[in-house]
């Protein structure tokens, strides 16, 4: 899924029961060697499947194929916005200490009770879009490192050849 080819290929074929190999590539600013490489791919990681028709070859999605990845990508999402739910409970976020402070001093102005609930729902907001921020640049580096392990792999089996 590290190539935006492939995960354009998986969008197209999510909105579909089948789509042939010549749809495909009409879809997607892609040659037909391309896609072809692109479907053998996700075929071989499980996500598509092929059937004949004839001469066609019609793809589709394996249903739930990508629930493996959903999972741990959530799993990797709620590890990150635990971090920034513990920023709030501990007070570090920003804004939150100030709020409580306020509170705890006698003379306190009216309405002060909703300038700390405001506070606190920044903070919180805060928090929330800083793990959202980590989240996103935990899987773009999963990303990277997926594209840079395949390109790898492809070096290797252009220099050395597939040994029968």
């Amino acid at each position: 899924m590290s190539d935006p080819t492939r995960r354009q290929l998986v969008e197209l074929l999510s909105e579909a029961d089948e789509l042939s190999v010549s749809d495909l590539v009409a879809s997607v600013e892609a040659s037909q060697p391309t896609v072809s490489k692109h479907l053998k791919v996700l075929r071989d990681a499980g996500v598509v499947q092929t059937r004949a028709d004839g001469q066609r070859r019609l793809y589709s999605l394996v249903p739930d194929s990508l629930l493996g990845a959903l999972e741990w990508l959530t799993s990797v999402h709620d590890a990150a916005a635990g971090t920034g739910s513990d920023a709030i409970e501990s007070g570090e976020a920003e804004g939150v200490e100030e709020s409580a402070e306020s509170i705890e001093h006698p003379g306190v102005a009216e309405g002060a009770e909703i300038e700390v609930a405001d506070a606190e729902s920044r903070a919180a907001g805060e928090a929330e879009s800083v793990a959202d921020d980590a989240a996103h640049r935990i899987v773009q580096n999963v990303g990277r490192q997926i594209e840079s392990v395949t390109e790898k792999a492809q070096t290797f089996f252009q220099r050395f050849g597939r040994r029968k």
